[in-house]
């Protein structure tokens, strides 16, 4: 997602997502407070748009479900901190209910970032997810150029750097769901025209 504003408000996971139902426009918690998100550009939204037609492509929906945007990703309850995230893509095992409107087993979490101005809310967020066990990859790609950051956890927990990939040739691998991504699929031509009929 984009850029947050900080609200006044304070409240519990299941307070939130009660009350985020009622609201007109989006908003996340993050350690008990509630943020606005802004809107997306255009550019973000291709580049979201894109990644998840690419991983749908790949995904094996009887073993995971694929979700894009408006479905949040849970701070399990026990652990008090107050925190509904809603990231442009997330992965999660395949649960065949359809109600649930978040989830707290994400498995890859992708994030685009729409400008420089974001990247502090959301190197935040960042060690945020880490706190998931069942989270595998992290990925944050950039709204414009072909780039992201990847960070995969393995048995010896996360690095401490993400893996940097550039380039229209670059590849970012998620194998804990079989699937890769080459960024020359996700960044074609942003120079669109408008043709006059």
């Amino acid at each position: 997602m984009v850029s947050l504003q900080p609200t006044s408000l304070r409240m519990s996971e299941d307070q939130f997502l009660a009350w985020a139902r009622t609201q007109e426009g989006r908003y996340e918690l993050l350690a008990g407070k509630v943020r606005r998100l802004a809107g997306a550009t255009r550019a973000h939204e291709r580049v979201a748009k894109r990644i998840f037609m690419v991983l749908y492509a790949q995904v094996d929906e009887r073993t995971f479900d694929l979700n894009k945007g408006g479905f949040g990703v849970q701070a399990p309850s026990a652990s008090g901190s107050g925190t509904v995230l809603y990231p442009d893509i997330v992965i999660d095992p395949q649960s065949g209910a359809g109600g649930e409107r978040s989830t707290c087993q994400p498995v890859v979490i992708i994030e685009v970032v729409s400008s420089r101005a974001d990247c502090e809310p959301h190197i935040q967020k960042l060690d945020r997810y880490k706190a998931w066990d069942t989270l595998r990859h992290l990925a944050v790609f950039d709204h414009e150029e072909p780039r992201a950051c990847v960070w995969t956890k393995t048995g010896d927990g996360w690095p401490a750097r993400p893996v940097r990939i550039e380039g229209a040739g670059g590849i970012v691998n998620l194998p804990a769901i079989g699937a890769a991504i080459t960024l020359d699929e996700i960044y074609r031509s942003h120079t669109y025209r408008t043709f006059a009929r």
